[in-house]
């Protein structure tokens, strides 16, 4: 999942029930927000809770420009093909 926060520039939103040690295996939560610049934006120890967290859709345009990793795509070597549905 890090290598695609790296090359996209994109918000990473990761979940996970809170801590109960009375199921059959244990569950740690640490639900995480992740900023296109890696900064953690929001996040829940252990315990049961819900997070909000402001999410700035331009943050993501300025991290792609801060690196442009789109303009150096090798077009030469690979090309990407719109998949379209079929309906059967």
């Amino acid at each position: 999942m890090e290598f695609f926060h790296v090359c996209w520039k994109i918000y990473i939103v990761t979940y996970s029930p809170s801590r109960n040690s009375s199921g059959c295996y244990e569950i740690w939560g640490r639900s995480t927000v992740v900023g296109p610049d890696g900064e953690v934006v929001g996040k829940l120890e252990h315990e049961e809770g819900v997070l909000t967290a402001e999410i700035d859709l331009s943050s993501i345009n300025h991290q792609r420009q801060c690196i442009p990793l789109q303009q150096h795509r090798r077009h030469d070597i690979y090309k990407l093909l719109q998949v379209e549905e079929q309906t059967p």
